[in-house]
């Protein structure tokens, strides 16, 4: 049977075997913490930029949902407009189909005008013309008889008054 101190050395043996043994796990343990904590504070630090960067992520996302809003709003102002034009379109070309017929009527105009001028030249230029040339010397004519015209209008209204006076003389000498 073993002894107390037989049972004393067995048990340092085997502790300063068990340290021999624990010591390399015990640096190993506090290795790998040291290593996990390092990991940990990575991990944390990972963990914030995560966050950060689910955060970006989120109002991009907000934005990017009224970027979409604002192109669907877009799209519905650029259809409007596309009606709009083609409306447009349509009162243009009906405006063009007016202003061809227009045109034609210009061009009708303008054969009439000519046909006017060449007439007033060859027709009524001569005609007036004519009537110029036998018009000029009897307004002259007629302005020397209209001095005339004036004196015996003037001598007929003396004559009203002489006879007009005398008619009244020969009332006031025939009842008296």
């Amino acid at each position: 049977m073993l002894t107390k101190e037989d049972l004393k050395e067995l048990s340092q043996l085997l502790d300063t075997k068990l340290k021999a043994e624990l010591d390399p796990l015990k640096k190993d343990i506090r290795e790998v913490k040291a290593t996990l904590e390092e990991h940990g504070k990575i991990l944390n630090e990972h963990s914030k930029i995560l966050q950060e960067h689910s955060e970006i992520l989120h109002e991009h996302s907000k934005i990017l949902q009224e970027h979409s809003e604002i192109l669907h709003e877009h799209s519905k102002i650029l259809q409007e407009h596309s009606e709009i034009l083609h409306e447009h379109s349509k009162i243009l070309q009906e405006h063009s189909e007016i202003l061809h017929e227009h045109s034609k009527m210009l061009q009708e105009h303008s054969q009439g005008i000519r046909e006017i001028r060449l007439e007033l030249e060859n027709e009524i230029r001569p005609a007036i013309q004519m009537l110029v040339e036998n018009y000029v010397p009897a307004a002259q004519r007629y302005e020397k008889d209209s001095r005339r015209l004036d004196q015996v209008i003037s001598d007929v209204e003396v004559l009203k008054k002489v006879v007009s006076g005398h008619s009244s003389q020969i009332r006031q000498l025939a009842q008296a």
